[in-house]
């Protein structure tokens, strides 16, 4: 998102990082576990039905159309597939 030259200011402004560091900072104290995603993992384009990656998927689409017929919310598919990654870090300071 950061190579998007409309979004890019709007998403450093967000502060990503500090919430990353209030996250761990919980984790810690609550005793959780937190799992850290690869950056890279196509949680959005990915269909959770069938697998296949939609690469031409676009900002302004909300919802999730497959070939496969599977027509979800955007994010609600993104959540799924992040719940089932199998390929993550675990923050353990």
């Amino acid at each position: 998102m950061m190579k998007n030259k409309h979004l890019s200011k709007a998403i450093a402004g967000q502060g990503f990082h500090y919430f990353r560091k209030w996250l761990e900072c919980k984790r810690s104290s609550l005793g959780i576990e937190l799992r850290i995603a690869d950056g890279f993992h196509p949680s959005g384009k990915a269909c959770r039905v069938c697998g296949s990656i939609k690469a031409d998927l676009k900002l302004k689409d909300s919802v999730y159309i497959c070939d496969c017929g599977n027509q979800v919310d955007r994010d609600l598919n993104a959540a799924i597939n992040l719940a089932g990654c199998v390929r993550y870090k675990t923050a353990w300071k």
